[in-house]
């Protein structure tokens, strides 16, 4: 049988005095959808798309107790002891999650940082000489004998994402990385036969081996002893983990935000999840253990010798004695590899708010199986589980139950009241989360604030939020007309008549015209708008409605009778005829001139400027001579008008005295002429 020297005794008791734990029971606290930081140790996938968006975990614990009322220095709280039925039970083991944090990045990643000490212990045979120890009556007759035990602490860096997202389909994965530090580590293995007589139990070993790593601490096991210090083993692990869910509902729990459609992180939408998980990858190597290994070695141990004792080095300094044991002791390095432990987990929801599933552990050290229903809401969760473990071959009823921030539980409810031959595992943390919430969108437009450019108003995903009031593809910063929809050739104003002139500023929104005219069309090119323009289809002058005047008389062509030879008003736009003929009386050079001058009025006075300047010139050399004007033709009123024009022109510019004679004279069938002629 090994036995350690007095300094290696931390780990001796317990190798005889308790039902080996491994993978500490905190299942169903870590299968729920607000598990949270918790789930990451089931499998570090869980915590993408979690109900929580975010989670400080202050400390969650769980613990073994045995029938043995002996604890060991790695244990919080030693000693410590739980009532049960009539016996009083001790920590075997622990699993501490100490300070750490979870934080979902969305949209699809999660992040988290963990710190743990967990006392890890197998036992390969040899539960009979256990049983023995923990004051079980029953003969033993056993051989051979093995038990491990690691004590360790871990720091964990774990990511998770989505990785498929498809209709129905859902695939979400995750690793953990573990910074490990071993605290402790201990195994003993025995070749040889323990049996039950008259006296006591006799021990017959033909070998037996001890290996002990010592220990990070001296005194009494403290909080900061995992957390801080050195230790005298370090390795690498890492946890591995996928998730699959059917989502026959998606489109139930999706909806639009900046220009996709997301999941809704706020709700579980799954009908059925499957997760796998390899957990506890890795090892932990130790570089000075302490090996003791002995032979042919007999004694015989009486249950009266270890009464009252408490504490491993009485254990131990008796079992030395009676076996008359010696220290046969060589120090080697020695690598721990981590009990690697595959996770099955299957989930169904059968409403908004209940669950049944069952996870399935199995490692080298054994199986453990969990089944049951589970209730499950922001506020709190409850469960109700069987628990197969195949180290002792039973099933237990369990329970969980968070309220809140507290979460307590065990896999053994009635194991609570009494000795069932199983293990008894509590647990019980404080967890302080924050819920996942959909990405903020204060103004309701389904663009999130931190990618919103206009967060305080509605807007479109393809302007970053901004709104396009007018819908015309043109955002309202950037649109001239915001409430009327347009081209952005025109800046998103209106050009129904595509003439370049905003529909606001067109003078003829609906017919296409130039700038200078506000928009409207000018069809005869003549400068004026065709609203405006009385002869549209003609070009003309703006001092007759666009109409033109052809000949240059100051009649337009529509109200000239004669529009293509300048006239007077007075005769509808026609000029006069001219009537004046030579004059024998009179020189060829006289002749001539009232020959131009009579050309040149006849069709008006003003026609020719400077034939009046020659007449006033004559006027002035020919004193006491006049120059008259005969207006004849058939209409009498015509002809008077027509001398009224004269006269009126004449006075105008001739001053007082003026040589100018006018007459009319009526002739019938003529039409209105003009003859100027010289008198004495």
């Amino acid at each position: 049988m090994p036995f350690a020297t007095p300094s290696a005794s931390l780990l001796a008791i317990p190798f005889f005095l308790t039902i080996p734990a491994f993978g500490q029971q905190f299942t169903a606290a870590e299968t729920g959808n607000y598990a949270g930081i918790n789930a990451l140790h089931l499998n570090p996938s869980a915590i993408a798309d979690s109900r929580w968006g975010g989670m400080v975990q202050l400390g969650t614990g769980a613990a073994q107790f045995s029938a043995s009322p002996v604890g060991t220095e790695t244990l919080l709280f030693p000693k410590y002891r739980l009532p049960i039925g009539a016996d009083t039970w001790g920590m075997a083991a622990q699993d501490i999650r100490g300070p750490g944090v979870m934080l979902q990045v969305r949209p699809r990643h999660a992040l988290a940082l963990t710190t743990r000490y967990r006392t890890e212990s197998s036992l390969n045979s040899g539960q009979a000489v256990v049983g023995w120890f923990s004051g079980n009556a029953q003969p033993v007759s056993a051989t051979d004998f093995g038990f491990t035990t690691n004590a360790f602490t871990e720091y964990g860096l774990t990511y998770a994402a989505s990785v498929l997202d498809i209709d129905k389909h859902y695939l979400k994965a995750g690793f953990t990385l573990k910074l490990l530090r071993g605290i402790q580590f201990g195994r003993v293995t025995a070749s040889g036969t323990f049996a039950t007589n008259g006296t006591g139990l006799a021990c017959t070993l033909s070998s037996a081996q001890y290996q002990y790593s010592g220990v990070a601490f001296t005194e009494k096991f403290a909080l900061t002893d995992w957390l801080l210090g050195t230790a005298p083993g370090s390795g690498l692990g890492a946890d591995l983990g996928l998730t699959y869910e059917f989502r026959p509902q998606h489109e139930r729990y999706r909806y639009p935000l900046n220009g996709k459609q997301v999941p809704d992180v706020a709700k579980t939408k799954y009908r059925l999840r499957v997760g796998l998980a390899l957990l506890d990858i890795g090892s932990i190597g130790y570089k000075a253990v302490q090996q003791q290994t002995v032979t042919d070695k007999t004694g015989t141990l009486q249950g009266r010798d270890f009464v009252g004792y408490e504490t491993t080095s009485q254990y131990l300094t008796t079992l030395k004695q009676k076996l008359g044991f010696a220290d046969q002791t060589t120090t080697i390095p020695l690598d721990y590899k981590l009990p690697t432990t595959f996770v099955l987990q299957l989930d169904g929801r059968l409403s908004e708010s209940w669950f049944v599933g069952g996870v399935l552990k199995t490692s080298s050290l054994g199986q453990n199986l969990m089944v049951g229903p589970r209730y499950e809401s922001p506020g709190a969760d409850f469960s109700v589980t069987a628990n197969y473990n195949s180290l002792v071959n039973k099933v237990t009823p369990g329970m969980h139950v968070r309220l809140a921030i507290f979460t307590v539980g065990t896999t053994n409810l009635t194991g609570l009241f009494g000795n069932n031959g199983a293990p008894l595992n509590v647990f019980a943390g404080v967890t302080i989360p924050v819920g996942a919430k959909r990405a903020k969108d204060r103004d309701g437009d389904y663009v999130s604030d931190r990618k919103d450019v206009c967060p305080d108003v509605k807007g479109l995903w393809t302007f970053r939020g901004c709104p396009d009031t007018d819908e015309d593809g043109i955002k309202d910063q950037d649109d001239t007309c915001p409430s009327e929809a347009g081209p952005a050739s025109s800046s998103g104003c209106p050009d129904a008549d595509g003439d370049g002139i905003f529909d606001k500023n067109d003078a003829c929104p609906t017919e296409a015209g130039p700038v200078k005219l506000n928009g409207c069309p000018d069809t005869d090119n003549d400068g004026l708008a065709d609203k405006e323009d009385e002869c549209p289809r003609q070009a003309g002058l703006p001092e007759f409605g666009g109409c033109p005047d052809t000949d240059r008389d100051g009649l337009k062509d529509g109200q000239d009778t004669c529009p293509t030879a300048a006239g007077l008003k007075e005769l509808g736009g026609c000029p006069l005829l001219p009537l004046t003929r030579p004059d024998n009386t009179l020189t060829a050079t006289d002749n001539a001139w009232l020959m131009q001058l009579t050309d040149a009025w006849k069709k008006g006075f003003t026609a020719q400027e400077a034939a009046f300047q020659e007449a006033k010139a004559w006027a002035a050399l020919n004193a006491g001579r006049s120059i008259v004007l005969e207006f004849s033709g058939k209409d009498q009123d015509e002809l008077l008008r027509v001398a009224a024009f004269f006269r009126d022109q004449l006075a105008g510019v001739s001053g007082g005295s003026s040589p100018f004679k006018l007459a009319v004279k009526v002739r019938p069938n003529q039409a209105a002429g003009l003859t100027i002629s010289l008198a004495k």
